[in-house]
Formats: C-alpha cells, sequence, structure tokens
C-alpha cells in the first residue's frame, strides 16, 4: 500500500493564508470604525412639504434627505419657525451647526448671505380670502390685481419683486398660516396706537410719498380719524396712560364708544405698549410714523392670504376645520421654485452646495423616478390621516358625491360609486365632527379619495357623516 504525501509547496501555501486571514481579523478589529457624515438642516412645520410629524419629514423633506443620502450624509433636522432658521443659519460657520435650510424662494436678500441650490420642488400659491368679509377676492386673477387687496405677511415669509411690489416693506406680519387665516375671518380692524395725535403735517408728508400708488392708498387718507383712548387693555401697565387711537373709519365720527380694544390689532408708534391682552395678535411697533400710517392704511384694505394651496388646505382641514367653509381661493396661481438654502458664513458651504445640485440634477434627469419619489411621500402623508369610508347599510355601495370648488357645493344630482375598502383624506370636516359649532353649517365631508379606481385623481369628493369611520 502506497502512501500519498503532501506536497510541501501546498503546505507553507496554507500556512501563508492562515496568517493573512488572521492578519485580517486583528486588523479590522482593531480599526476604528469610519463615522457617519452628518449634516445639520432647519426647516419649519409647513405641511405637506415639510413637518416634523409627517413622513418622511413632509414631501420636501423626502427629496432632500434622498440627496443628501446619495451623497453619504446622514441628516439631522431641526425644525424652528422660518425667521428663526434664516438668522440661526445666516451665521453657522461650523460644521456641526446648520449648514442648510429649506424650502425657501431665492430673492435679492437672500442671495447675498446664501448659496442656493437648484430648485428642489415648485410650489402652487394661490390667494386665499374670506367670502363673507371680502367677497372680490374671487376676481384676483394676476399679479396686479393684488393692489386692491391687503397681503397678510408671514413671519419670515418674502415673495418675488412681482408680488413684493405691491406690499410696503415695513407691515405687520402674523406668526403662521393658521393665525393669518383666523385674521381673514376675525376681520378686526387695524388701529395705530400713538401718544399724541395725528397731526396736519403728518398727513402732508404722507401724502406726498410715492409708493401710494403703488400700495393703492390714497384713497384711505380721507377717512383716517383719531380718538383719545385709555391704554389699560392693551398692556399690563397698572397706570392708565391717555393715548391717541387711529383708525380708517369712513362711517360717521369715530368715538372712543364705537371702537373695542377687544376686536383690534394694535399698530404702535412710539409707545410703550407691547401687548394687547385681549387679542392673539401681538402689537406690531414701528418707529417711524410716516411707515406706521402706511401700514395702517394698507392693512385697511380687504385682506387676503397668498400662500401655498396645499399649505392653507392642510391647516383648514387639520387645524381649523370650523373655518374651511368660510374661506375660498380666488383664480389666481403662482407656481414657485423652493431651494435649500446654504449659508455663506461656512467656507464649506459651497462645495457641500455644488454637490448637492449635482445629485439633484441626477434625480430630476429621471422625471419618473423624482415624481415617483413626491408621489410616495404624498401618499405616505394621506394615508397617514386617512379615514376609511364604509357603505350608508350592509347591502349597499359607499356612495359620494362630485364636490364643485367654485360654488362650493356638493352636486347631490349625481352619486358617484365607491368599492369597499376606499379611504379618504377629508379636507372638510362635517360638523359632527367638530367640537364647536362651525361658522357655516356643513352637512357632508369632502375629501380626496386615496385608493381605488379613482385614486390619484385631483376631485374631491362630498360624502355623509355616517360614511365615515376615523381610525
Amino acid at each position: 500500500m502506497s502512501v500519498q504525501r503532501t506536497n510541501p509547496m501546498i503546505m507553507v501555501g496554507l500556512i501563508v493564508a492562515m496568517i493573512l486571514l488572521l492578519a485580517t481579523i486583528f486588523v479590522s478589529s482593531t480599526r476604528p470604525e469610519t463615522a457617519v457624515k452628518k449634516v445639520v438642516v432647519a426647516t419649519g412645520n409647513w405641511p405637506p412639504y415639510s413637518g416634523e410629524t409627517l413622513p418622511h419629514n413632509g414631501i420636501s423633506g423626502a427629496i432632500v434627505d434622498f440627496v443628501f443620502t446619495q451623497m453619504g450624509y446622514q441628516v439631522e433636522y431641526r425644525f424652528m419657525p422660518w425667521s428663526l432658521a434664516q438668522a440661526s443659519a445666516e451665521t453657522a460657520q461650523k460644521n456641526n451647526q446648520i449648514r442648510a435650510i429649506y424650502p425657501y424662494i431665492q430673492t435679492e436678500r437672500r442671495e447675498s448671505l446664501f448659496y442656493f441650490s437648484e430648485g428642489l420642488i415648485d410650489i402652487s400659491f394661490g390667494v386665499f380670502y374670506d367670502r363673507f368679509h371680502n367677497p372680490l377676492g374671487i376676481e384676483i386673477s394676476n399679479y396686479e390685481d393684488l393692489k386692491n387687496h391687503a397681503v397678510m405677511m408671514l413671519d419670515g415669509y418674502d415673495f418675488d419683486p412681482l408680488i413684493s411690489q405691491y406690499i410696503p416693506q415695513n407691515t405687520c406680519t402674523v406668526k403662521d398660516t393658521a393665525h393669518a387665516i383666523e385674521t381673514l375671518v376675525n376681520n378686526y380692524p387695524y388701529a395705530l396706537l400713538s401718544t399724541e395725535p395725528i397731526t396736519s403735517a403728518a398727513i402732508t408728508k404722507l401724502e406726498t410719498n410715492k409708493k401710494l400708488s403703488d400700495f393703492n392708498i390714497a384713497s384711505l387718507i380721507p377717512a383716517l380719524q383719531s380718538v383719545q383712548h385709555e391704554v389699560v387693555g392693551f398692556s399690563n401697565a397698572e397706570v392708565s396712560q391717555e393715548v391717541y387711537l387711529t383708525l380708517v373709519y369712513p362711517n360717521g365720527e369715530l368715538t372712543a364708544n364705537n371702537i373695542s380694544s377687544e376686536k383690534l390689532n394694535i399698530i404702535a408708534y412710539e409707545t410703550a405698549v407691547t401687548s394687547n391682552k385681549n387679542s392673539s395678535q401681538p402689537v406690531c411697533g414701528f418707529e417711524s410714523l410716516n411707515d406706521a400710517l402706511i401700514a395702517l392704511l394698507y392693512l385697511s384694505k380687504p385682506r387676503v392670504l397668498l400662500e401655498a394651496r396645499e399649505v392653507a388646505e392642510s391647516v383648514l382641514s387639520r387645524q381649523l376645520p370650523a373655518l374651511s367653509a368660510r374661506i375660498s381661493q380666488g383664480q389666481f396661481s403662482n407656481a414657485v421654485p423652493h431651494k435649500m438654502m446654504f449659508s455663506k458664513s461656512n467656507p464649506d458651504n459651497l462645495a457641500l452646495r455644488d454637490e448637492f445640485d449635482r445629485i439633484l440634477r441626477e434625480l430630476k434627469s429621471n422625471q419618473q423616478a423624482y415624481q415617483e419619489l413626491i408621489i410616495k411621500s404624498i401618499n405616505a402623508i394621506d394615508m397617514s390621516d386617512a379615514v376609511a369610508l364604509k357603505p350608508l347599510n350592509q347591502d349597499s355601495t359607499i356612495v359620494g358625491w362630485l364636490f364643485d370648488v367654485e360654488s362650493q357645493e356638493c352636486e347631490l344630482d349625481s352619486p358617484q360609486a365607491f368599492p369597499l375598502g376606499s379611504k379618504a383624506s377629508i379636507k372638510r370636516w362635517p360638523q359632527q365632527f367638530l367640537s364647536w359649532q362651525p361658522e357655516v353649517e356643513l352637512n357632508y365631508a369632502v375629501g380626496k379619495v386615496l385608493n381605488g379606481p379613482l385614486s390619484g385623481k385631483s376631485e374631491l369628493y362630498c360624502f355623509q357623516a355616517s360614511s365615515i369611520t376615523l381610525r
């Protein structure tokens, strides 16, 4: 019997391989793990485009996350008011601070402070108005029509020059979209509070201002009236102080008896008054009397809100459902690209912006992939607060009716059938689901169908309250 001997070269090879394997294991076990790159970005709560509680942090958040992930970054999101986000990013110089904020529009004022990315997403803006206080809002169809109305400015917002030319640079702002809508509905007048009466010299100076024609407010000057009033009620001051209130008051003589501090939005000029304890709106302070008077005249015009359509509709359906029947949209529509802003204070941000743009261009060059990313985010947001629809009785199908946006009515003469298992995102709730009485009687729910043959359509449908099952 012969014995088969092992080739010594094979043994040497096996020993070398074993040594290399052990060395690899040792090196890999002692080598520090590569740190995950993090990037800090800030945004506001602006559903459905951005929001702390939204799936993917909103539609624009889904795009931002996709791009940075492709770049090898993990995103740390910080949610804060728009003006605070911009102020925080402006001065951030280190890479562990806020490096970018979104979604913002590009303006000349911001260009000196930030590098702008390419457009993340085009967002459609519309004009919203109260149907009772400003019925002519429906006639707004272009930029110039805005001259006849006061656009409510939100804190931290900015508009392109085609719109901002009709808005005073110094005007009062409101906190957010919900407060702006409430201001449209309550329609409380604005009043200028000052320690001295408005003199004829101040009016003469006002009349020479060339901006009056841009803001279409010259015709309101003759209606300016002043009356003495006590400061108590406008602040927590313990000592009463006589002040003057000036309003645009065209109907008769203004007296202290026909105005109430509880129903005034205050514009203050050179006074110690910083709050109106009877109002949710903060006092709007001015150091220039001329600017204060222009703001007063401007805000005395019929009011409108210029806001992203989906944002205003989301606020109405989620936060202010009782006011949804009061607010309508005008014909005006304007699609605006919204971008990421990278602070110029950080020397590394230009390279970061350039790489971000490169990946974003690649994504948008494949329109199918880009749209699928957006649609996936929209569907996730809608489904997160969807309701189930059920038939009115066990043996029937689900019944709904097309909602006419222009007339704000349900087309009850043409019912539509929906399959069992249908879900909807409710935009307007019937009063049975509200904890308070709405301004306008609401008998039907109005919503968008999310699944089935009519999903993906822009039409809204009416459903009886008994058809809705809350999850």
